[in-house]
């Protein structure tokens, strides 16, 4: 990653990737790209895509829970220092 990239807090990672493909299968570099800067372009071509399952989608509320409690335990410390 560039050195200028913010720095993704523990997790985040897989949170991204689930909401990425919460939007429709994806090949895994738009998958990548899009975690990274924000947009997906679908390619052309025979590839393997990923799309979320129920499962994953499970997995997407349970994170996304997890971070929003993360944020915003940050913004109370942040708010009181």
């Amino acid at each position: 990653m560039p050195e200028d990239s913010p720095q993704l807090l523990p997790c985040t990672l897989y949170l991204l990737i689930l909401r990425t493909l919460a939007a429709g299968p994806l090949h895994g570099y738009p998958i990548a790209r899009c975690a990274r800067n924000g947009e997906a372009r679908k390619p052309t071509g025979r590839l393997r895509f990923y799309r979320l399952a129920k499962e994953g989608q499970q997995q997407l509320a349970a994170e996304a829970s997890e971070f929003n409690k993360l944020v915003n335990a940050i913004q109370m410390v942040m708010k009181t220092a």
